[in-house]
């Protein structure tokens, strides 16, 4: 009989070992890292109203908060950030979410806040706003559950 050549509490070892390092890409890491810290948000509509539809930032703000106080991430005094923004021109649109996280450049010393991740499409809205709110939600969507996969050990604590 072959004995293994690995004894059995070196692989629970390996097992205990975080998974996001050869799982979670590096560029993905630095796009979402965050500590597992809240992030708040911030909704604009950038040129044209989607209030012409009958959709009003205050609505898109309290579906993403929703969202995101779901996902045990959202806090109104995050120092990172999603801005939403949304333009209705005629019958298109276009939504745009961008994370924002406070950062430092090596070379210049400057800091500031700037976009590490960015999604976003285009349609038409065939004047219904949950069309647009349904876009909203599938770019929210991909942002939460790459959010808490790259920081999922240090939302554990």
């Amino acid at each position: 009989m072959l004995r293994p050549a690995v004894p059995l509490s070196a692989l629970s070892l390996l097992a205990a070992a975080p998974a996001w390092p050869a799982t979670v890409p590096a560029e993905t890491r630095f796009q979402l890292w965050n500590d597992c810290r809240p992030i708040d948000l911030v909704v604009e509509s950038a040129t044209g109203s989607p209030a012409g539809i009958g959709l009003t930032d205050r609505a898109i703000a309290i579906a993403v908060r929703h969202r995101l106080g779901a996902a045990g991430i959202y806090d109104p005094d995050g120092l990172a950030y999603l801005d939403v923004r949304v333009s209705v021109v005629g019958p298109a649109f276009h939504v745009g979410i961008e994370y924002r996280k406070w950062l430092k450049d090596p070379a210049s010393g400057e800091e500031g806040s700037a976009a590490t991740w960015i999604s976003g499409s285009t349609g038409t809205h065939g004047r219904s706003p949950e069309y647009i709110m349904d876009s909203i939600a599938e770019h929210l969507d991909g942002f939460v559950e790459q959010y808490l996969r790259v920081n999922a050990d240090a939302c554990k604590r």
